[in-house]
């Protein structure tokens, strides 16, 4: 791939072997993707994990020295469903989680049940209004249901022992 800059570029001239680039930017490097895992001893980039593509969206751990992420488009450019758990040895589980009719914004973990909250009314056509709970060991969605209907926005979710 090519490289890509932190800022932006006003000029591109191509010789036979190599382009020259100059613009606003004070480094070039690989593409990363919106995210990347930095080893927090040694501050390196660990490529070793996917490339994902993600907005504003939410990334917990596992607990098991993987992730759990959502909102974005892809994963190594694959699309995938959300939300999807990137496991400790660094690969994506196969085992995806039923997908809702929005986007997933907001994820916590409380023991096997992982909550997901966001703008869905629909896990896979069973209704969930903007908040679900699933197995993480079956990957099924929980029959938890908060009844609300009138939630427009939320920007924290938190949960322990069971109460959201």
């Amino acid at each position: 791939q090519f490289p890509i800059t932190n800022g932006y570029i006003t000029n591109i001239v191509a010789g036979d072997s190599y382009s020259v680039i100059r613009g606003g930017f004070d480094g070039v490097g690989p593409y990363q993707g919106s995210g990347a895992v930095i080893n927090s001893v040694t501050g390196a980039h660990d490529t070793a994990y996917p490339i994902f593509h993600f907005g504003s969206g939410d990334i917990i751990s596992d607990g098991s020295g993987g992730w759990y992420i959502t909102s974005f488009s892809d994963i190594n450019g694959e699309p995938t469903g959300i939300p999807v758990h990137i496991k400790a040895d660094k690969t994506i589980d196969e085992n995806m989680f039923p997908k809702a009719n929005g986007t997933v914004s907001l994820l916590a973990l409380d023991g096997n049940t992982l909550y997901i909250a966001g703008s869905f009314t629909q896990i896979d056509g069973t209704p969930r209004n903007r908040l679900a709970a699933f197995d993480i060991t079956t990957r099924t969605l929980l029959p938890w249901d908060t009844g609300i209907n009138s939630i427009n926005f939320l920007d924290k979710l938190t949960v322990s022992g069971g109460i959201v």
